[in-house]
């Protein structure tokens, strides 16, 4: 029996294992994309809830429902200050930070204070708010070694 013979056989019988083949691909095709969309709908479902909105307020399901940005936090953040659902995040510029730190340094190595002990250093550390208060804090620790 030729190729050609087996295949018409094949299709007379209904079982065509190309097109029987193809239909498993297109329903694992369909349960990708869904599990997909899911997961969008999550990630963005948790950005909501990282920036502080309730989605399940009737305010916060009207924001979710309306919002079509991108769903990054700051996107999500931004979106939500500026239509007053959540207070905008204080941005304290970098420069005012660095004077602080170099301020706070200064005012401590000016008191004569000597530098903390290992143990108060890491407390210290522990409780800097900038990466400039850090390193003023390693460079006192390091100038009194």
């Amino acid at each position: 029996m030729s190729v050609d013979a087996e295949f018409e056989q094949d299709e007379t019988e209904g079982r065509n294992p190309v097109r029987d083949r193809m239909k498993q691909l297109e329903q694992e095709n369909q349960n990708l994309r869904a599990a997909a969309a899911e997961a969008a709908a999550a990630k963005r479902e948790l950005a909501f809830t990282k920036v502080g909105i309730d989605v399940e307020s009737p305010l916060g399901k009207l924001f979710a429902k309306a919002y079509d940005g991108d769903s990054s936090l700051e996107a999500v953040q931004q979106a939500a200050a500026e239509s007053g659902l959540i207070k905008p995040p204080s941005r304290v510029n970098a420069d005012e930070q660095e004077q602080r730190a170099w301020s706070s340094a200064a005012m401590s190595q000016a008191s004569g204070a000597p530098a903390p002990a290992v143990g108060d250093i890491k407390e210290a550390m522990r409780n800097a708010r900038t990466p400039q208060e850090l390193q003023a804090l390693i460079r006192q620790f390091q100038s009194s070694q």
